[in-house]
């Protein structure tokens, strides 16, 4: 049986991420959107903005609901403790 090759994986260059965290946290507050996205992954360390498509996603006007770099979703970190604490209620009494 012959091995499947994989394509090479591409190196993403990082772009200036200069004031990305700024513009998408007051377009958040104008839109009442939440805002998602920290400067810094919560899982890799890496600048969340500092990813091309990231970048472009906020210029564009976008919400930034994740880490490009290692694909980590912060939705599910926002709303986490919300959720624990619902499992932990008893039925009926969950706020």
């Amino acid at each position: 049986m012959a091995s499947e090759q994989r394509p090479a994986k591409t190196e993403v260059t990082p772009v200036d991420s200069t004031g990305l965290y700024a513009k998408q946290a007051a377009m958040c507050k104008e839109k009442g959107w939440p805002h998602f996205a920290p400067s810094r992954c919560y899982c890799c360390g890496r600048d969340v903005y500092s990813h091309p498509e990231t970048a472009a996603e906020v210029n564009a006007g976008g919400l930034v609901t994740g880490c490009r770099w290692c694909y980590r979703s912060f939705c599910d970190q926002r709303f986490s403790s919300y959720s624990r604490a619902r499992q932990r209620a008893p039925a009926g009494q969950a706020g």
